[in-house]
């Protein structure tokens, strides 16, 4: 209960307690001096109980001719929700004085209290006049009409011309206050004072005229009469001889309609430090000034006695103004606040006491407030566009509100706002404790950053595509709906990495229990677009999530397919226990068929980072997963894996791969991949210039081993076979050394293709080349290759001609120029560098020496692979060459 309220109640109670005890007066003249206390008691008992005051003790009750005085008052003030007693409250020593003439007409001269003190003072649904019981509820109706002329009769009427307290005390909101109340013929002025502040409240009344009756001469007053149709007054609220607050109002009547009209101002620099010293403000607000200048207007409208009408306007006027610290602001302590109000604020509403139904208004409204930091300024602007509320009881409102709001910073413990805005239409309900509220279709909230721990979202914007529901029960649960709302998250900021996304969510269905125990419940229907990362490798073309997810008991299940460039290349489904850390799922790679142009891979991306496509075939995987984390809280999976490749053909860089089938099947085990035995793969060509056609093998995978096992390779180069029995490549260890079995190589084909000038050659070899692998380095040292029988012949036709002025040369042009040989042995060697060195030795005859003599010839042949390859490549489109393969088969 704040220290007004408990004010007003203790006034209240006061004087409840001084009217009883005036009534006690009148009551027990007359009777036996001696049952002067049990009578107190009695009367006493029977006037207070129904305010909620229980009368414990009277003593030393004295009664004179011009005076009767107490020494002390004992009660509590009781509490309906709670029968058992309060601790005591006492009235000590007090005294009235009366002349007997006046009292015999219920008038007293003045009723002075050595002290008041009051304790447990009930909260404000306590011992409430007109709630302490039915016989009291059904004499004091909230809903009667006022009448000023009953106040002002009162007022005028009162039975004394002075109470007096010395110490008043109100655990714990005053201590040590005296209260000074005063009537004559002009006013009613009562004074509070304490250590550090003094309240004055001053009432006098009006002629029909609306005269003053300050401006009644005096000797005029004993005979002037004050209808009750006016009253005016002057409230004044000093802390620590400060002038705090102020108020000046005036209270008028017509035959229907009760009017009140006042003024005032409130000094901030007094009346903040004085709330905080009566700990009724936060000590954040210290060093806040200004002055806020307000006017008002009450009016009620009684068209019956069961029909009244109460109307009001608020404004707090042009040259108000404030400035102060902001609290928490990020960054800066020090950073303050400037609001000048520029134009009126002003609030209007009505309240209808016979249906409790309250409404309040306010319409084009603006607040601009400047926040300076570090030398900086930004400012902070709200414009209410439209609001209104209306409440049917204290427990039944509704309030709807368009408007636009501005936030230059915003910080908490757990994230921090830049240049935040809004743009609501929105409805909030309250009912028995329960709060609904509709962000209308068409809100819109952004901010230009939102940092939270290591996490910094630029440019976020969430946009209401449909109604948004949100309702707190009185129980405490939460829950939520919306059929659309679309958050935009252009640039997610994580350590030096970036992404980007845009949300939409539709069918969110939100509830959140109350209790510790309690599992929050949540179905939506997501769909994530734009999505982009630079810890990818490529951009993406369009990609697209849809899912829908359903989380309940403690349980997250996920069905959701992704999609790019209007393709689905990915669908799952699974199921997560957020209290264990395991699931499973489903994950598919539906047949993703590839074509030339729209259909080929290039088009999942703006921009391959990879020469290389696949221009046919089909590919597709399936995956049955389970998960768990391990103590350091990584996710490990476990599963059958499966991934076909139908007649896959593409290209890497001038590497042209044609019609390549296999299905890696095998079994996940915590991210470890181990292959089915003897899985197959069935290759048309790989051609990097020199293709290798009819690639057949058998291959075991072990990621485990870091192995790759490959058996019984098979493969057709230059109408002959290449083949090896197999293979262990352990892609941890810094060498792998395989044999390559060479058989029935048509050389004439191999020479063909390789575009040496000026010779020609017959002959089929064979042979056997010791591969090195050592990173990506390859090597052959010390590999064979022979001729088959019955040989073959070679025709070389030097550039030189038949006559070089070198005898030995032209006899070796010539003999080879027309070449029968039957023996051909080579020893090879090729280097890492990609150099092939061939030591070639020749056994055979030369029809055009010595008449056929066996001629014996050694060569030694040296040739770069790769810039042989380059140039065959360098006479050919890749994807071109590829399509007219494709279109040949």
């Amino acid at each position: 209960m704040s220290t007004l309220t408990a004010s007003s109640k203790a006034l209240r109670m006061t004087g409840l307690m001084l009217a009883a005890l005036l009534s006690l007066i009148l009551i027990t003249v007359p009777i036996a001096y001696l049952l002067r206390h049990s009578l107190a008691m009695t009367i006493g008992t029977t006037v207070l109980s129904p305010y909620g005051i229980e009368l414990q003790s009277v003593s030393g009750l004295q009664i004179g001719l011009n005076a009767i005085s107490v020494d002390n008052i004992g009660f509590v003030i009781t509490n309906p929700d709670n029968d058992s007693l309060q601790q005591e409250s006492s009235i000590e020593n007090v005294r009235l004085t009366f002349a007997p003439r006046q009292l015999l007409q219920g008038r007293v001269q003045t009723i002075a209290v050595a002290s008041l003190s009051l304790h447990g003072v009930p909260a404000v649904n306590g011992a409430d006049v007109g709630v302490a019981n039915e016989q009291t509820t059904s004499t004091l109706r909230t809903d009667d009409p006022v009448q000023l002329k009953v106040i002002t009769a009162a007022l005028q009427g009162l039975p004394l011309d002075r109470v007096n307290i010395d110490s008043f005390s109100m655990s714990p909101y005053f201590n040590n206050a005296t209260i000074d109340m005063t009537r004559d013929q002009r006013e009613v002025s009562v004074q509070v004072a304490a250590n550090d502040f003094t309240l004055s409240l001053q009432t006098n009344w009006h002629d029909t005229e609306f005269v003053s009756s300050y401006f009644i001469p005096d000797e005029e007053l004993p005979g002037h009469a004050f209808p009750g149709e006016a009253l005016t007054g002057a409230m004044r609220l000093h802390f620590r001889d400060e002038l705090a607050a102020s108020a000046d109002f005036s209270l008028s009547e017509t035959a229907n309609l009760l009017a009140a009209d006042g003024s005032g101002e409130l000094q901030l620099a007094v009346l903040v430090p004085f709330l905080q010293h009566h700990k009724m403000l936060a000590d954040t607000a210290a060093g806040t000034e200004g002055i806020i200048r307000f006017t008002a207007l009450v009016q009620e409208e009684t068209t019956s006695e069961a029909e009244q009408k109460l109307t009001f306007s608020l404004s707090m006027t042009d040259d108000s103004h404030a400035s102060g610290p902001v609290p928490s602001y990020p960054d800066n302590p020090n950073a303050t606040f400037l609001w000048p109000a520029g134009q009126p604020l002003q609030f209007s509403g009505s309240y209808a006491p016979q249906n409790q139904q309250l409404t309040v208004n306010a319409d084009d409204q603006s607040v601009l407030v400047t926040i300076r930091s570090e030398g900086e300024e930004s400012q902070l602007a709200l414009h209410l566009a439209e609001f209104s509320a209306q409440c049917v009881s204290s427990n039944a409102c509704t309030a709807t509100q368009s408007s636009t709001l501005h936030v230059p910073h915003f910080t908490t413990e757990a994230v921090t706002l830049e240049n935040f805005s809004a743009v609501t239409s929105a409805t909030l309900t309250i009912n028995d404790g329960a709060f609904t509220l509709n962000l209308k279709q068409g809100s819109r909230i952004a901010a230009e950053t939102v940092k939270s721990g290591t996490t910094t979202l630029k440019d976020v914007n969430l946009l209401v595509l449909d109604t948004l529901t949100a309702e707190l029960t009185a129980a405490g649960d939460l829950r939520a709906q919306s059929n659309g709302a679309e958050l935009y998250l252009p640039s997610i900021l994580t350590g030096d990495s970036s992404a980007s996304a845009v949300l939409k969510t539709t069918d969110l269905h939100v509830h959140l229990a109350s209790g510790v125990d309690a599992e929050p419940e949540i179905t939506t229907k997501l769909q994530i677009r734009n999505l982009g990362s630079d810890v990818l490798p490529v951009i993406l073309r369009n990609p697209e999530i849809d899912a829908t997810l359903t989380l309940a008991n403690n349980s997250l299940q996920v069905e959701s397919q992704a999609r790019i460039a209007n393709r689905t290349v990915l669908l799952f489904n699974g199921t997560h226990s957020l209290a264990s850390g395991t699931g499973e799922g489903i994950i598919e790679v539906p047949a993703l068929q590839f074509g030339a142009g729209q259909e080929s891979m290039s088009q999942f991306f703006f921009s391959s980072p990879y020469e290389a496509d696949l221009l046919a075939g089909t590919l597709a995987a399936t995956a049955q997963l389970r998960w768990h984390q391990d103590d350091a809280g990584r996710f490990l999976a476990s599963g059958p894996i499966s991934i076909s490749a139908d007649r896959l053909s593409g290209f890497y860089q001038d590497v042209a791969l044609l019609e390549l089938s296999t299905t890696v099947a095998g079994e996940l085990a915590d991210l470890q991949f181990t292959s089915n035995d003897n899985l197959h793969v069935q290759i048309g060509s790989i051609d990097p210039g020199l293709p290798i056609e009819d690639i057949a093998f058998d291959y075991t995978i072990n990621t485990a081993k870091a192995t790759l096992e490959v058996r019984d390779v098979q493969a057709t180069m230059f109408n002959g076979t290449l083949s090896s029995t197999g293979l262990a490549f352990d892609w941890s260890a810094p060498e792998n050394l395989f044999a390559l079995a060479l058989d029935n190589i048509d050389l004439s084909r191999l020479l063909a293709m390789g575009a040496y000038e000026g010779i020609n050659a017959t002959g089929r070899i064979s042979g056997a080349l010791p591969i090195r692998v050592a990173g990506s380095n390859v090597s052959v040292r010390g590999g064979t290759l022979q001729v088959l029988a019955p040989g073959g012949s070679i025709s070389y036709q030097s550039a030189t001609g038949a006559n070089t002025g070198n005898a030995a040369l032209d006899l070796v042009n010539l003999a080879l120029s027309d070449y029968q040989y039957d023996v051909m042995e080579a020893e090879v060697d090729y280097l890492p560098s990609g150099e092939l060195i061939l030591a070639v030795k020749l056994e055979g005859i030369s029809p055009a020496v010595n008449e056929g003599q066996q001629i014996n010839v050694n060569l030694n042949v040296t040739d770069n692979i790769p810039a042989l390859l380059e140039s065959l490549q360098a006479s050919r489109n890749i994807t071109d060459a590829l399509q007219r393969e494709l279109d040949e088969r």
